[in-house]
């Protein structure tokens, strides 16, 4: 790797760990939130803002991965973080159904995790996808919340794509799952 592509991944890892920080911050707080009709408003408004946070650190990892491609670990958070994204933006649509907001939150904040970990590893001399570990309970828990969404509950913040593009439905989540090894 060349000096600019450690400084663009020094950049990257610095800016994806303080979006992971708010991002954990902000799953907490609607953790903590009463389930009233005004937390639920803004319960779907903060989830819907954690996906697009997570957004801004799914590009990066996947635009550097394309950049330094034997980083196999840029790959991964790249994926994890459009699972985090597809996961998040659902989430925030399913306003009355506190349940399942609630077990949103959860798998958020245990992916979260699991993607600080991918981003702490990228600091390592040599760092290795293989390090970032998902339990089988969490695979299941992904794999019954993407199951609780009809084919139309768009991945994406606007129900309607402007531009025609398909948005992100159950078949693209269980793709990602397969993409990272589940």
């Amino acid at each position: 790797m060349s000096n600019d592509d450690d400084n663009i991944l020094a950049g990257f890892i610095s800016e994806s760990k303080s979006l992971i920080d708010e991002l954990l911050e902000k799953l907490e707080n609607i953790e903590d939130m009463d389930d009233d009709r005004n937390s639920r408003q803004t319960k779907s408004d903060l989830l819907a803002d954690c996906g697009n946070q997570v957004d801004r650190i799914m590009g990066g990892a996947q635009s550097m991965a394309m950049a330094i491609p034997k980083n196999k670990t840029l790959s991964l958070i790249g994926d994890m973080a459009q699972l985090c994204k597809a996961v998040s933006y659902r989430a925030s649509k399913v306003g009355d159904n506190a349940s399942l907001v609630k077990t949103a939150v959860a798998l958020l904040l245990d992916v979260t995790e699991i993607l600080e970990n991918a981003v702490i590893e990228l600091e390592r001399p040599t760092p290795t996808a293989n390090q970032v570990k998902f339990t089988p309970a969490l695979i299941e828990r992904l794999r019954w919340f993407s199951s609780q969404f009809a084919q139309g509950i768009s991945g994406t913040v606007d129900t309607k794509t402007k531009t025609g593009a398909p948005s992100l439905g159950q078949t693209d989540i269980d793709d990602l799952l397969k993409k990272l090894g589940f």
